[in-house]
């Protein structure tokens, strides 16, 4: 059975989360400049891999977001296996035995062609 996502609570709070991150990133980019390859170039080693931890911590926090609501609704608990398990089959794919480190060298030599480098760090990810 097909499920209405944009008519459930599943739904709304996605949708919330997705434009909360957006409204958070375009604020930020207002401060600190466009955060794509042309910036990624500019920091240090360390602000890297810091950033590269970030992002490891971001997924883990915006995983946790997509459940808080309904850990205690048994009316949504289909929909939460599903979502936890496209999480997890895909966090394994992409992200499994990956480390900060190696996070880094992928987009330093994703960077290192000039083409690349208007690509948003977090679509280059």
């Amino acid at each position: 059975m097909r499920t209405n996502f944009t008519n459930s609570k599943v739904g709304t709070l996605i949708l919330v989360t997705v434009a909360s991150l957006i409204l958070a990133s375009v604020s930020l980019g207002e401060e600190t400049g466009r955060r794509d390859g042309n910036w990624w170039i500019t920091l240090t080693e360390t602000g890297r891999l810091n950033y590269a931890i970030g992002f490891f911590d971001g997924m883990q926090l915006g995983h946790n977001f997509s459940y808080w609501d309904f850990a205690h609704d048994d009316s949504e608990s289909a929909c939460m296996n599903s979502v936890a398990k496209s999480f997890s089959s895909n966090n394994k794919k992409y992200l499994g035995n990956v480390t900060n480190g190696q996070l880094v060298d992928g987009l330093n030599g994703f960077y290192s062609d000039y083409r690349n480098r208007r690509i948003e760090v977090w679509a280059a990810l």
